[in-house]
């Protein structure tokens, strides 16, 4: 039934919203550290070596995660289950190792290219051990997911979010280990993370290979490889235009407006999708998956629209309270539309479920690799008359692209009836309210942590004037008194 699946979506999606998620909300409560020990070219420089580990997960093969998930739940047989996931792991380390090793030996013209500041060399050989423990850990966490045993990766989670968190302060304040010290932290604890996981999990796991399943991991996984590469484009290639048009300083205040519009990913998104497609694709019948992806839509855009409203109408506020130095202030305007942009980006994870479901993965680089041409071709024409804010601009227009056509795509592979009226409606009376709240309450620059009490009172008491409407509104008579069963239900173990 549909509310046992939102029960189930939901006590897991709490758990890694709080847990699975809480490195990138802690690197959101720390970025008036960050903002403060760290000067814009430095925070810049970061944003771009922390993307720069991201594309090469993707060229490495991190998509293979998603399909050993997929495939997981193609037998009940527990040695089938296993192999898929010591298959998975072999290939993730040797790709990742080999990809890492040709790529150290070019470190120097490599780290050049990004800056010329002294110490790239070495930077560059931190960003690629970490590619390769983060690899690795990503397999593990994925086997939890797909036992959704969500307690276990949130004791894993948080314990490597603390260790980091505590050696990078000690690294960067107390050792004045600046840029190179947040990256040796991280390093630490993925190193810590993947021994410990390791020594838990491969008694179950096992070793073994299987050239078989590694083919049909294979076949599933490459037109990911492509795609992840060009998804990356979309979220981050708008830094390094930012970076040869306008600079490094540039590319660290879009940076820190990015980080704040991205709250809304940190909070539900991510954490979301990390139990919604081993969810979805245990679930044998596609009729029943049809009617699951279209109900539950809904619902979950529902609830990314109440955080993007939240973050984007206290988006002068949240600015002022984040900056750790003034010129880090302007960067206001730039979060709502970044909010947006990450809506569409939520729907279109719903409109693309269908693919995954019928293996098709083929599709999605053409999709992704229009929006990204599309991305790339307005960063670098409108950057050089509007500036660092255009980027956001594009940001949400790209993801306005990419879900319009994946929609009339996805409909030949796996027809999904979304009650869109149902989905789109509380988006347009967010955006009333919001706009009400930043025409009613001016922002001002202020100082940095300073931030008005009544201002907050007044935009808070707007967003709980949407809750009213989203309950008495826009659910029906039926939906209420289920949410109140949900909710009255006492909290289960995982």
């Amino acid at each position: 039934m549909l509310k046992d699946a939102l029960a189930r979506l939901s006590r897991h999606t709490v758990v890694y919203a709080a847990a699975g998620q809480l490195s990138k909300v802690a690197g959101f409560v720390l970025v008036p550290f960050y903002t403060g020990w760290l000067d814009q070219p430095d925070y810049g420089l970061n944003e771009l070596l922390t993307q720069a580990i991201a594309v090469l997960g993707y060229l490495a093969g991190i998509n293979m995660t998603t399909a050993m998930a997929r495939h997981y739940f193609d037998s009940a047989e527990p040695s089938h289950r296993r192999l898929v996931v010591s298959t998975t792991l072999w290939t993730a380390l040797g790709a990742s190792l080999l990809l890492g090793g040709v790529l150290a030996v070019f470190a120097e013209p490599l780290g050049g290219l990004l800056s010329a500041r002294a110490g790239m060399r070495e930077l560059v050989w931190l960003t690629l051990g970490i590619l390769v423990l983060q690899l690795v850990r990503e397999v593990f966490w994925r086997y939890l997911q797909t036992q959704e045993r969500s307690a276990a990766f949130a004791l894993s989670s948080v314990s490597m979010t603390v260790l980091v968190i505590a050696l990078q302060i000690w690294l960067v304040r107390g050792l004045g280990r600046g840029l190179q010290g947040l990256f040796e932290a991280v390093l630490i604890g993925e190193a810590v993370a993947v021994a410990a996981l390791a020594v838990a999990l491969l008694p179950r796991i096992g070793l073994g290979f299987s050239p078989a399943l590694f083919r049909q991991l294979a076949v599933y996984t490459l037109p990911l490889v492509p795609n992840g590469v060009l998804q990356f484009c979309l979220h981050n290639a708008d830094r390094f235009v930012l970076n040869e048009l306008r600079g490094e300083a540039d590319v660290g205040l879009y940076g820190f407006a990015y980080k704040l519009g991205l709250i809304p990913n940190y909070l539900l998104l991510t954490p979301f999708l990390m139990v919604w497609y081993p969810f979805i694709f245990s679930v044998g019948d596609e009729a029943r998956q049809k009617e699951l992806v279209a109900r539950i839509a809904a619902w979950f855009l529902g609830a990314v629209t109440a955080c993007v409203l939240l973050v984007s109408i206290l988006a002068p506020e949240l600015t002022r309270l984040m900056a750790g130095k003034p010129e880090y202030l302007v960067a206001w305007p730039a979060i709502p539309w970044i909010g947006a942009g990450y809506w569409l980006w939520a729907a279109f994870q719903m409109a693309q479920t269908g693919f995954f479901i019928r293996k098709r993965t083929s599709t999605l680089p053409w999709l992704t690799g229009l929006a990204a041409a599309f991305n790339i071709g307005a960063n670098w024409l409108l950057i050089p008359r509007y500036g660092w804010i255009a980027a956001a601009w594009v940001t949400a227009a790209t993801f306005l692209l990419l879900l319009v056509v994946t929609l009339r795509v996805v409909r030949r592979t796996f027809a999904v009836d979304f009650a869109w009226g149902r989905m789109v409606s509380p988006l347009l009376v967010a955006s009333a309210v919001c706009a009400a709240g930043l025409l009613a309450v001016p922002p001002e620059l202020g100082l940095v942590g300073d931030v008005p009490a009544g201002t907050i009172a007044v935009k808070l008491a707007l967003g709980a004037a949407w809750l009213i409407w989203m309950w008495a509104g826009w659910m029906t008579a039926e939906e209420r008194a289920g949410a109140r069963a949900l909710l009255s239900r006492q909290p289960k173990g995982s």
